[in-house]
């Protein structure tokens, strides 16, 4: 069976728009500027964050990334879910394997999806994985989906009806990448 599929040259997708992680945070739980947000358990950039919507309850996820030192061996793969109703931070079970940087984040039926990333070592070589991780809050489990056909960091993502993710882009084996990969939930 084929899990990912490539988009077609030419092929229109017919969605309004790709919200963004910042955007998707912001629409989650109606956050106004005004009200002071818990800050974050431990710095962290370069990580990946989604946001779902879980038995009535408004969760931002923060998933792996960088911490203070800035060095290889400071590469995390802690998890933070931040509760938008009661503004609180809860470290939630780490993403299975190394940290990665440049993953991207998603959130498809209540489950929070990490694609991709790269992890690099104290010589500065960086290995670009393919890695699909699922999160479920549910559950409070991960499992591993079929891994992207083309190994990408820093992809842009976005899903339409709340069933196929798009992975556009993004930093692969060869280089910068215009590649559209898709991925259907619904084929297992």
């Amino acid at each position: 069976m084929v899990f990912w599929t490539f988009m077609k040259k030419g092929l229109l997708l017919k969605t309004s728009f790709f919200i963004s992680s910042l955007a998707a945070i912001a629409l989650a739980g109606g956050i106004c500027a005004a009200e002071e947000l818990q800050p974050l358990p431990a710095p962290v950039t370069n990580n990946a964050v989604t946001s779902v919507h879980v038995q009535g309850q408004d969760l931002v996820y923060s998933l792996m990334g960088l911490g203070p030192d800035k060095a290889w061996n400071s590469i995390t793969n802690t998890v933070n879910a931040f509760n938008v109703k009661y503004n609180k931070w809860t470290t939630v079970r780490a993403v299975p394997g190394s940290g990665r940087l440049g993953a991207s984040a998603v959130s498809v039926r209540d489950q929070v999806f990490v694609l991709g990333g790269f992890v690099p070592d104290k010589t500065g070589l960086q290995a670009i994985v393919g890695d699909v991780s699922v999160y479920d809050p549910i559950g409070l489990h991960w499992y591993r989906a079929p891994d992207l056909p083309t190994s990408v960091h820093d992809a842009a993502v976005g899903v339409y009806h709340d069933r196929y993710i798009y992975v556009v882009g993004g930093f692969s084996k060869k280089g910068p990448t215009n590649e559209v990969q898709m991925y259907d939930v619904e084929t297992k």
